[in-house]
């Protein structure tokens, strides 16, 4: 993965992203979910998914776990700072039947491969880690989040773009 940050330690950066493309390549929600705050506002241009909220988003992410197969994420760079990231990357995947998602284009079976850009702006947020959230031994520690995400795509391979 090639790294290029600024004001913080490319280690740093690189460790997060990391963490983020393992929860991708998951395709388990809730991990996946545990990166983005309550709060984030979600825009998906290629999908034509725009300003959505947590719960938008986690449906969406649901949705494409379980309308597709071989789905697998592979970084191609990542520039940033602890509060900005721009990450670019290819998804490759199948798609079990014809989906709204490419616009009712029939996709089943084939292997389709987008080249993507998200823009990702992240912020600490206090998150209650163990204990009683409301009481005693309520153990709290600050975590970055991510609160918006820009997402642009262009599909490169199958869908007809053969």
């Amino acid at each position: 993965m090639h790294i290029n940050a600024i004001n913080v330690s490319t280690e740093a950066v690189s460790t997060r992203q990391e963490r983020l493309l393992a929860a991708y390549n998951s395709h388990d929600v809730d991990e996946l979910m545990a990166f983005f705050s309550k709060k984030v506002v979600y825009s998906n241009y290629g999908a034509g998914k725009l300003n959505r909220g947590y719960d938008a988003l986690e449906a969406f992410f649901t949705e494409v776990f379980a309308k597709t197969e071989d789905l697998t994420y592979e970084s191609r760079s990542i520039s940033g700072t602890e509060t900005f990231t721009a990450w670019e990357y290819d998804a490759t995947f199948k798609y079990k039947e014809t989906s709204a998602m490419m616009g009712g284009m029939p996709a089943e079976g084939q292997t389709i491969k987008l080249q993507d850009a998200g823009l990702y702006w992240w912020a600490e947020e206090e998150v209650v880690a163990g204990g009683d959230p409301h009481g005693e031994g309520a153990i709290k520690e600050k975590v970055w989040k991510i609160i918006r995400c820009h997402k642009y795509g262009k599909m490169v391979e199958g869908g007809g773009k053969e």
